[in-house]
């Protein structure tokens, strides 16, 4: 049985401490017992160096959490505003715990 499921945010706001203006996409695909995420962020151009730095600090720490299969931050050459986590989890429950 496979499932997708969209959410999308603005983080208009403060994001872990720090402001960027940027929009994000998510799309969840659960296909068996694992669980993968697409998550599209779009930084404005003024941000791009600081979401790049926030966005980097998630991996070492994402790796750790249970779970995790694999975790891997992109960024489009071409359009370097465009930023993407590749995600894979075991569960949606370990999904849910990080958040």
């Amino acid at each position: 049985d496979s499932r997708a499921r969209r959410r999308s945010i603005s983080l208009g706001r403060e994001f872990f401490g720090m402001v960027f203006y940027c929009s994000v996409r998510e799309r969840l695909v659960i296909l068996g017992p694992m669980l993968r995420v697409v998550a599209l962020f779009r930084a404005k151009a003024d941000k791009i160096e600081e979401l790049r730095e926030v966005l980097t600090a998630f991996v070492a720490p994402t790796l750790k959490e249970k779970g995790c299969v694999f975790y891997q931050l992109h960024q489009n050459l071409k359009d370097p505003q465009d930023f993407s986590f590749l995600e894979e989890w075991e569960s949606e429950e370990d999904l849910d715990a990080h958040g």
